[in-house]
């Protein structure tokens, strides 16, 4: 069945996939960067909506953990396959790029979960 947190874990992938995108998607392939002060702050973002997810009850952290952290690679393939569309061996370490997307997303993220999981930890402390 339907899920209550579906519609809300999809919403935030949305906006982390283009938080994480656009600073990735208009830097041309050479340039493009996770030094870049804007995929920073799209990073600091996943963190803050896996933070948001928990905090605000949302979802479990496991959950709010794996999407948020699907974010960054799914914007590194969406780039890879229209690069390759268009340049057929611009990317020939794709596997790499993916692996390296999904650690850094998943670093990105375990901070906001952690944060997240310590603050409803307080909440229901506070509740008792």
């Amino acid at each position: 069945m339907f899920r209550r947190e579906t519609p809300w874990l999809l919403a935030a992938f949305v906006v982390g996939l283009f938080l994480v995108g656009l600073p990735q998607w208009s830097a041309p392939y050479d340039r493009a960067a996770a030094a870049d002060p804007l995929m920073i702050t799209g990073l600091a973002g996943l963190s803050v909506l896996a933070m948001m997810l928990l905090v605000g009850q949302i979802a479990e952290p496991g959950r709010a953990a794996i999407v948020m952290t699907l974010c960054l690679p799914a914007a590194v393939l969406a780039r890879i396959v229209i690069d390759t569309g268009q340049v057929p061996a611009s990317h020939i370490l794709w596997p790499l790029e993916l692996a390296t997307a999904f650690g850094t997303g998943a670093a990105a993220v375990v901070p906001g979960v952690l944060a997240g999981m310590l603050a409803r930890r307080l909440q229901s402390r506070g509740r008792s």
